[in-house]
């Protein structure tokens, strides 16, 4: 065998070596990390507690790490190689619920108002491929009180036939929010209500089905910020003035029963009076 036959057999073999390392190389960027989703909740009440999601697909690709970031600081990452595998740091306003995080999620307690803004979640997969993604998005936090909505109403007696109206107040909240009346707890259409700044009105002419049996009616209104968080108000009762009892049966029983007994009353007085007045020769 020639030098030049030797000198082709090593440019051989280190061709095929890069060629086969090429290979492994695309293989793992084709079997590596794939549809990487960052999951926020729509909105986080201020001083409460969250958890922001970060979900992604190795497909037999081993991962290298997940950096979670506010803007451009890293607060929490999670190398599974790493004993322990959880770190943590310093970020103001942020606590992080180390044993409820993974790489799949992190866990914030007392969230301030101040945290609103870019939080990122980066992927990255160890050898071959070593591919990181990194996906963002804002996270929303809104401040609000916890004073309930007040139901106001004329009076706790409806005479039948008259509108009803009833007002919802609340404090001014600068977020999307609504009221919403229920009625015996279902819902009142939207074209019944009139929303204002700090409240709403329902107008209806209630029925006799919207009393019960004795005669009651109840309604309340909820407050619900952003379609997430609800507050609702005390239930408040209205009851059916009517001249009769005919409508209601346990009060018309109970009248029915009630003038039975007096009459039963006024039967044994006068027996008893004219007993006395016998035994006095009163008669």
């Amino acid at each position: 065998m020639t030098d030049c036959d030797t000198m082709k057999q090593i440019i051989t073999g280190e061709v095929l070596w890069g060629v086969a390392l090429w290979i492994l190389v695309l293989r793992g960027a084709v079997a590596g990390l794939r549809n990487v989703r960052l999951v926020l909740p729509p909105v986080v009440r201020a001083g409460t507690s969250t958890t922001l999601l970060c979900q992604f697909d190795m497909e037999g690709a081993p991962l290298y790490s997940v950096t979670w970031y506010r803007g451009t600081r890293a607060f929490y990452r999670f190398v599974p190689r790493n004993r322990p595998p959880k770190q943590v740091f310093p970020f103001p306003g942020i606590s992080v619920d180390v044993e409820s995080s993974s790489e799949y999620q992190v866990s914030l307690r007392r969230v301030p108002l101040h945290l609103a803004g870019a939080f990122s979640c980066e992927v990255s997969a160890d050898a071959p491929s070593f591919t990181t993604v990194t996906v963002s998005d804002n996270l929303t936090v809104l401040e609000f009180p916890d004073t309930r909505p007040t139901v106001e109403i004329e009076s706790d007696f409806y005479i039948e036939g008259e509108p009803l109206v009833v007002n919802c107040t609340t404090l001014p909240i600068s977020f999307q929010s609504t009221l919403t009346f229920y009625v015996n707890n279902e819902a009142a259409t939207s074209n019944l209500v009139t929303s204002w700044p700090g409240g709403a009105t329902l107008r209806f002419t209630p029925q006799r089905y919207n009393f019960s049996r004795r005669g009651e009616m109840r309604l309340k209104c909820i407050l619900s910020v952003m379609g997430q968080y609800h507050v609702s108000s005390r239930s408040v009762a209205i009851w059916l003035h009517t001249n009769t009892t005919e409508e209601f049966p346990v009060l018309a029983a109970a009248a029915v029963s009630c003038n039975h007994f007096l009459q039963l009353e006024l039967n044994l007085f006068t027996i008893c009076f004219l007993t006395v007045a016998n035994s006095l020769d009163l008669l």
